[in-house]
């Protein structure tokens, strides 16, 4: 995972002498998501969800999946509401996403574990609700990148002190999921059964700052 973060540079025209802006296919661009971006946003979450994957005999193990899954509807409402959501676009199409809040945000009474979190656990934290990328693009370090970026922004704001959390389902297992987090910092806090009988571990990070330098660290070693 060696891909780090770019701004799209646009370059005018050599050839017309005119100034149009023109992407550059593998120009690697992090962005706030936008309302408009809803329904590609669902369309990327859709590519991944577990229901899919398993009507189709994946392996989802190797590939990671999607539990939640939201429409573009409640995309749109996220985008407007939250604080942290943002999409990754490589050479202008969008392949990953990262959608998380503060837990100020926790308004929806379905979120009884994130509540359990907040009410019980820890009353200020960051949530990592959801990272998506691309079936197409495994392996290329946008999930790294989209957590780098969403780290730099956590303590921007002066939220260091806040942990963040994610949940992943222990049954069926994703594999995937768990080794990339252990590596982005996290650890297993605890075990959590909801109204859907699916259990969820619990993951946290509680250091920042490490689990950044961490992750730039292995940035630089497998240039």
């Amino acid at each position: 995972m060696s891909e780090s973060e770019a701004a799209a540079i646009a370059k005018p025209d050599e050839s017309t002498g005119e100034s149009e802006k023109r992407k550059d296919p593998e120009t690697l661009q992090i962005r706030e998501a936008q309302v408009e971006d809803a329904s590609t946003i669902n369309d990327l979450a859709n590519s991944v969800a577990l229901a899919k994957l398993e009507k189709e005999a994946v392996d989802i193990s190797k590939t990671g999946f999607l539990v939640s899954g939201y429409g573009p509807e409640t995309y749109a409402d996220f985008i407007k509401r939250v604080d942290y959501f943002f999409v990754l676009e490589v050479g202008g199409v969008m392949r990953a996403f990262l959608l998380a809040y503060s837990s100020e945000h926790i308004i929806d009474a379905k979120e009884e574990l994130n509540a359990h979190i907040r009410d019980t656990v820890c009353s200020e934290f960051v949530l990592i609700k959801q990272i998506c990328t691309h079936p197409d693009c495994m392996g290329k370090g946008y999930a790294q990148a989209l957590y780098s970026h969403v780290y730099t922004k956590i303590l921007e704001k002066k939220e260091s002190v806040r942990p963040i959390y994610t949940v992943i389902v222990e049954k069926p297992l994703n594999p995937r999921s768990i080794s990339f987090h252990e590596k982005a910092g996290f650890t297993q806090a605890f075990k959590y059964m909801p109204p859907d009988g699916m259990q969820r571990l619990v993951y946290s990070n509680k250091d920042l700052e490490a689990a950044l330098a961490g992750m730039k660290s292995q940035d630089k070693t497998e240039e």
